[in-house]
């Protein structure tokens, strides 16, 4: 189920990279080893299930939000690992950027990859969808969103309000993005994109806590389950389940609803249960 999807993603990527001009020969290699890093394209794939359509290539401003939202994932990435932030030697079984090429080069590639998404989407021949699509990554991806999440996550964390809210913006805010973008780009209407806002803020919480539970023994300052028990987290889950499901019922149709159920399930690990 999605292949369609998933295989337009990765030729939109592929095309883009081997098409890169008029930069370094080394810049390149750093950027392509980054970006062809294994990743499972979720926030992409998050936001093309938004638009329903059969033939993508005649979606203005599709490929240009697919490819600034996962360039800018990637570039979250590479800051991530650097010895300054997450010290991390290895990411999806590679060496992490800033160990195969040093500190310096990884910096920099992931300046240029935060860069990059906004001239590509400044290139779609529609202006006011260009702007719409700049601004919601923008926010989203700054200062009030993952950025801001990234700061907050090197400073002192000392209880449970603190991590949630780390959580929201570091991880929430680029879920967020993937399905805002998808509902501006599918011409969906104001009310709607304002619904995806928030359903995409659920799913980048449960997406987190999901992944500390994995982890959920390391003591790591970051982790949810060190503020907070499995009881507590368990409830959590249920709430922010319960409002994804609502919010889908109550401004979206049946097919879309059950396209994000699978992909939920599926794609992110979530118990299926929770939806009965």
């Amino acid at each position: 189920m999605f292949q369609k999807q998933i295989d337009y993603i990765n030729n939109v990527i592929s095309n883009f990279l081997a098409k890169l001009e008029s930069i370094p020969d080394k810049t390149k290699e750093l950027i392509i080893y980054s970006v062809l890093s294994g990743g499972k394209r979720i926030r992409p794939i998050f936001l093309i299930n938004v638009v329903s359509e059969s033939n993508y290539d005649t979606m203005l401003g599709l490929k240009e939000a697919i490819l600034a939202l996962e360039l800018m994932h990637c570039a979250s990435l590479i800051h991530d690992d650097l010895p300054a932030i997450d010290n991390d030697d290895f990411r999806r079984g590679k060496l992490t950027l800033h160990k195969k090429y040093g500190e310096g080069p990884a910096i920099l590639a992931g300046d240029a990859l935060q860069i990059m998404p906004f001239n590509i989407l400044s290139n779609i021949e529609d202006t006011n969808l260009a702007v719409k699509l700049i601004k919601i990554l923008s926010d989203k991806a700054g200062v009030k969103g993952m950025i801001g999440g990234q700061i907050l996550d090197i400073s002192n964390i000392e209880n449970f309000e603190q991590i949630y809210n780390i959580m929201a913006l570091k991880t929430g805010a680029l879920f967020e993005a993937s399905l805002m973008m998808g509902g501006v780009v599918g011409r969906l209407e104001d009310k709607q994109i304002k619904n995806l806002e928030e359903i995409g803020k659920s799913i980048g919480l449960l997406f987190q806590i999901l992944d500390d539970e994995k982890d959920k023994n390391s003591g790591e300052k970051a982790n949810i389950f060190r503020y907070a028990n499995q009881e507590t987290i368990d409830r959590l889950k249920t709430q922010l389940i319960d409002s994804i499901i609502l919010s889908m019922l109550e401004n979206f149709d049946t097919e879309f609803f059950e396209r994000y159920k699978w992909l939920l399930i599926n794609k992110l690990g979530f118990n299926g249960e929770l939806f009965e």
